[in-house]
C-alpha cells in the first residue's frame, strides 16, 4: 500500500481514521482529519496545528 501523507500538514495517514472527509462523508485521501473535515479546510493557526500534531495519537501516526 502506498503511504498516505497529508498534503497540508505532512502528517502520515496509515489508518482511515486519520483521513479527512468530504462534504458527503466520503474519506479524503489527500488531507488528514485535522486539516480537512466535512469538505472544508479547518484553517487552524500555526500554534493550533502544532498542538494538534503533538497529541499522542498524531505523534504515533508520524512515527
Amino acid at each position: 500500500m502506498k503511504q498516505r501523507i497529508c498534503q497540508s500538514c505532512g502528517m502520515s495517514m496509515p489508518t482511515d481514521d486519520l483521513l479527512g472527509t468530504h462534504g458527503n462523508g466520503c474519506l479524503c485521501t489527500e488531507y488528514c482529519c485535522h486539516c480537512f473535515q466535512k469538505g472544508f479546510f479547518t484553517n487552524h493557526s500555526l500554534e493550533k496545528q502544532i498542538e494538534l500534531n503533538t497529541q499522542p495519537e498524531s505523534l504515533a501516526a508520524f512515527n
